[in-house]
């Protein structure tokens, strides 16, 4: 619903559909978090095989790339939609 709206130019229209994304993403932050926390950080355990250190190198990964993406909706793109 939301980037078809951006397609067609909405501007400001779009407000509530960013705010529930943006609310989504405020969850997404707080289960990173709880990730983090139960992996030490995403620091595989003292002699962690090559299986489990490549899960946490993974898991790293993922939560890396999802902050980014997490960072171009809510602080360009989301904004430029906004003040258009």
């Amino acid at each position: 619903m939301l980037f078809p709206m951006i397609n067609q130019g909405v501007g400001r229209g779009a407000a509530m559909p960013i705010g529930v994304m943006m609310h989504e993403h405020e969850e997404h932050d707080r289960a990173i978090a709880r990730l983090k926390e139960l992996t030490d950080n995403f620091q595989p355990p003292e002699g962690a095989c090559g299986s489990w250190t490549r899960l946490y190198a993974l898991a790293k990964e993922m939560v890396e790339d999802l902050n980014d993406h997490i960072h171009l909706e809510n602080d360009i793109l989301f904004a430029r939609v906004l003040d258009s």
